[in-house]
């Protein structure tokens, strides 16, 4: 029994609500302050340049020649945010066969 209630001290020492604290304190802090850093050097090394973006849609796509402009539009003012505080949403409508997944597979590439 006393082996039991030594083992469970222990554990309970790892648990106490001073050290869960103080770790999540810090985890926050280099989270808050390293994120943009990481961010910017992850996420922003090859940044599709507008022309080359559009060039590639409409060489692909044919007859939505406003919905090219429009998307190409949207992504490009969510990659010049730097801190973006939601992420990209296109809703794109139309009947079937009009090529609502195709823009979006080409956008993936």
């Amino acid at each position: 029994f006393s082996v039991i209630l030594s083992i469970y001290s222990s554990a309970l020492a790892l648990f106490d609500p001073v050290t869960i604290g103080g770790g999540a304190i810090v985890l926050g802090g280099l989270q808050y302050f390293y994120h943009p850093i990481i961010n910017y050097f992850a996420c922003r090394t090859n940044k599709p340049s507008p022309h080359d973006l559009k060039s590639k849609l409409k060489q692909r796509i044919y007859g939505q020649n406003m919905a090219v402009d429009i998307v190409v539009n949207a992504v490009l003012a969510h990659l010049n945010d730097l801190e973006p505080n939601k992420p990209l949403t296109l809703s794109l409508h139309g009947w079937t066969g009009t090529g609502k997944n195709y823009i979006i597979q080409l956008l993936l590439e």
